[in-house]
């Protein structure tokens, strides 16, 4: 998976590949709203999403492990595309909560998600 998000970063991701293992993991597609009819462009928006936002994500300090960039392509991501959508359906601020136990990325996962919808053109 490393390696398919290190292409997706230079810019030449495998595609095919992306939605493949997108697809083969149902309840993360149940979640997200991944089906077989909008992979391709949840894909695209995500590697547009990840290349944009690689230089800045470099400045967090797990960025180069290989969990923190999956993380950020089977979680965050998705997850800062949605609550991005769920705001615009509400045409209100939408609040989000983010409750966990000391050290288990609360701070990392609101960081991550401030930029990505910044990216997503929201403001915070």
């Amino acid at each position: 998976m490393r390696t398919l998000l290190e292409t997706a970063i230079a810019g030449k991701p495998d595609i095919e590949a992306l939605q493949a293992e997108e697809l083969a993991n149902s309840l993360r597609c149940q979640a997200f709203g991944i089906t077989t009819d909008n992979v391709a462009a949840a894909i695209d928006l995500r590697c547009e999403l990840l290349r944009s936002l690689a230089p800045q994500f470099d400045r967090f300090p797990l960025f180069n492990t290989p969990q923190f960039l999956e993380t950020l392509w089977s979680l965050w991501l998705p997850m800062g595309i949605q609550i991005g959508d769920c705001k615009q359906v509400l045409g209100r601020p939408l609040v989000q909560g983010v409750s966990g136990g000391q050290g288990a990325g609360k701070t990392t996962l609101a960081a991550s998600l401030k930029l990505i919808l910044a990216q997503l053109g929201y403001r915070m």
